[in-house]
């Protein structure tokens, strides 16, 4: 019998900094060092984090719903289920990850 195998993805997208937080001062605490490598600057220093993509904030809607978006629609029309699952906390960009409601027509 075949044992059936299970895959999470894990995938983190920053957000652009918001003209409020911009008109605040606040300043970027973060970037992407490569597609899979995040640096937080936290309290003076660096601290990296790895995931199995990771998406800075001038990446296009549809990059990224070509990257893991048509990897789910696959799964899901060969039969599996699939999920989306958007997490953080309140203004972290869960919106602006699924909707892109701020984005132009060719953005969304």
């Amino acid at each position: 019998e075949k044992s059936q195998r299970s895959h999470v993805c894990v995938a983190v997208r920053c957000r652009p900094i918001s003209e409020k937080e911009t008109a605040a001062g606040a300043t970027v605490a973060l970037h992407v060092s490569d597609d899979n490598q995040l640096v937080l600057r936290h309290k003076g220093g660096d601290q990296s984090y790895a995931f199995d993509h990771v998406f800075g904030p001038e990446v296009a809607q549809d990059q990224l719903f070509q990257t893991l978006g048509m990897t789910q629609l696959d799964q899901a029309f060969a039969g599996y289920n699939s999920t989306i699952f958007a997490y953080g906390q309140t203004g972290s960009g869960k919106t602006h990850t699924m909707l892109n409601h701020r984005g132009g027509e060719q953005e969304r």
